[in-house]
């Protein structure tokens, strides 16, 4: 049975950035772990876990083919000539056994193709971190910093970058609450932890945007448990929709709390009644008390559902999941009226339900604090 297909490069050429996505099913039992060699040298990792509908179709029997896809960015080394002749292989790592070589080809460099984002900023990034930022450097015991495309990616020592520069669409924009903590910010630097790929009208000079993955215009990729950043560097720290991916949101919480100068604010919304969404994992959904609870070093301003976190959104992001996995017409068209009907009516179904209806079953719940100012 065929459980490997690499759909893209769908050529035998690279430019300078290129794409690669597929999907693959591991043996049972290895935790998957993609990784893209160079010329026999590891180079770059692939986000795994996306959503593949039509492999599960395919493959009805297989459960995990749901999650089988995995796509990422190959960046060559700077200097590397139009013509050379490259040997890219992908290899499974996650499993006990050790490395399994599952694709090698040869391919033959060409110019052009896609670049990164250069965007204006007003921060030194020299300036903000604790670690200094060479490429194969080792900042501080057990990490190590990799630099793609001038972006540096603080990871674990076994780690490597995930680039994901030539993905299309944007990130959510930001809520009215970022806004306007953003706005009280003034010109001060300001952490958006978990940034995605804004819209480029909403990229702010003095806004550092930090992710897991590398995105056309992030500024630090950040695998580590400890964030790069001196003490107390930042005005202002948000983040949406981040959250649930972390696997100790309240460790994550603490370094927030230390990079945060006192008297701070910090605005973190995650997901409550939100169906399981990975990228690259998707770990703990949070009730208004949990969220209280991870941010317990921070003195509450005000907590509790936004308007983009109402029940209706939850429900439509079910509907959204789950529609493509149904093969039975009839199920099909019922979930189909299903969000029809909350497209129309959703907004109502919000206000009937009250405040406290939306607390109990709201898609996501925010939390606005500050960092207590440093006892005199």
């Amino acid at each position: 049975m065929l459980r490997f297909s690499l759909d893209i490069p769908a050529s035998a050429e690279l430019t300078p950035i290129t794409r690669f996505g597929g999907w693959y099913l591991p043996d049972e039992g290895r935790r998957l772990r993609l990784v893209l060699r160079l010329d026999g040298r590891p180079w770059a990792s692939l986000q795994t876990g996306i959503h593949r509908p039509d492999v599960l179709r395919y493959l009805p029997q297989a459960p995990a083919a749901l999650f089988s896809g995995f796509a990422g960015d190959l960046v060559l080394p700077e200097g590397t000539a139009p013509g050379a002749s490259v040997e890219i292989s992908i290899q499974d790592e996650g499993g006990p056994g050790g490395p399994v070589e599952i694709a090698r080809r040869i391919f033959t460099v060409c110019a052009g193709g896609p670049v990164a984002s250069r965007r204006e900023r007003v921060f030194d990034l020299r300036e903000v971190f604790a670690w200094p930022a060479e490429d194969g450097g080792s900042p501080a015991p057990g990490v190590r910093c990799h630099l793609r495309l001038g972006c540096p990616h603080f990871l674990r020592e076994a780690d490597l970058p995930t680039v994901k520069v030539t993905q299309d669409g944007a990130s959510h924009p930001y809520s009215k609450a970022a806004e306007e903590v953003i706005g009280e910010a003034g010109e001060g630097l300001i952490l958006d932890f978990g940034a995605g790929e804004p819209e480029e009208a909403l990229l702010r000079p003095n806004v550092l945007l930090l992710d897991v993955h590398q995105f056309r215009s992030t500024d630090v990729a950040c695998g580590t448990p400890r964030l790069p950043f001196r003490d107390a560097v930042f005005e202002a720290i948000i983040s949406q929709a981040t959250f649930e991916h972390l696997p100790d949101p309240a460790a994550t919480a603490r370094e927030l709390f230390r990079v945060l100068r006192p008297g701070g604010r910090i605005l973190i919304d995650t997901a409550f009644l939100q169906p399981l969404h990975g990228d690259p994992g998707h770990f703990f959904n949070m009730t208004r008390e949990g969220l209280r609870k991870v941010m317990a070093p921070f003195e509450e301003i005000r907590s509790g559902v936004q308007p983009h976190q109402a029940p209706s959104f939850g429900l439509r992001l079910a509907a959204e999941a789950v529609r493509p996995l149904v093969s039975d017409e009839s199920w099909g068209r019922r979930i189909d009226e299903f969000r029809a009907w909350i497209d129309r009516e959703g907004a109502s179904l919000d206000e009937a339900l009250g405040p406290a209806g939306r607390e109990i079953v709201a898609a996501g719940v925010f939390y606005l604090g500050r960092r207590p100012a440093d006892p005199v």
